[in-house]
């Protein structure tokens, strides 16, 4: 399966991003398939990103899943569906948020049980 990821690169404190498509087994910066383009963050706005949009459709039509940051890019610039991908973010969200609580409840009953 590939996934579209970002692999960092720049120094310490000036980080600047890579957006590839590269296989879901492969480290974060490990052998890449494609460049589809660069983020940088600390670059003023209108130089901060560039995207092969036509090789980022390309890869989604082969059924590449985009990792949760570069989905936000994505949507953000019209090349997902945004509202999709709000739906399928609260998803995720309302699940981490009951493991969390559920986690908490375990651990308040554990505090609460008798020693023996």
């Amino acid at each position: 399966m590939v996934r579209i990821r970002m692999s960092r690169l720049g120094r310490k404190h000036k980080p600047f991003f890579r957006i590839n498509a590269i296989d879901l087994r492969t480290k974060r910066d490990g052998k890449v398939l494609e460049n589809l383009g660069w983020y940088d963050p600390s670059a003023v706005a209108d130089k901060q990103l560039e995207l092969k949009s036509d090789r980022i459709k390309f890869w989604l039509s082969k059924g590449a899943q985009p990792s949760d940051t570069c989905a936000d890019i994505f949507a953000k610039h019209n090349l997902i569906d945004a509202a999709e991908h709000a739906k399928v973010r609260d998803v995720r969200k309302q699940r981490r948020m009951a493991a969390r609580a559920g986690k908490a409840e375990a651990e308040a009953a554990k505090a609460d049980a008798p020693k023996a």
